[in-house]
């Protein structure tokens, strides 16, 4: 979306199922699908305030075997 001074972008990314090994960790990674937002505001004379929130919707995954569960 942009606007007079505001613009946004929602993004999706999605991963599919994989294989990890890495030394004694071997095992299948499970899909997953995360969706950020990023909106910002322009002020006018250059200046522009902007948020991002990467994982908007919280999903919880993993992105290697073995690794720590990554959310938010």
């Amino acid at each position: 979306y942009s606007g007079n001074h505001l613009d946004a972008t929602l993004r999706g990314r999605w991963v599919d199922e994989f294989r990890w090994e890495d030394g004694p960790f071997k095992g299948d990674v499970m899909a997953y699908t995360t969706v950020d937002l990023n909106a910002n505001y322009a002020f006018g004379d250059g200046w522009k305030a902007g948020i991002t929130v990467a994982n908007l919707l919280d999903d919880e995954h993993y992105e290697a075997f073995g690794g720590d569960l990554l959310g938010r």
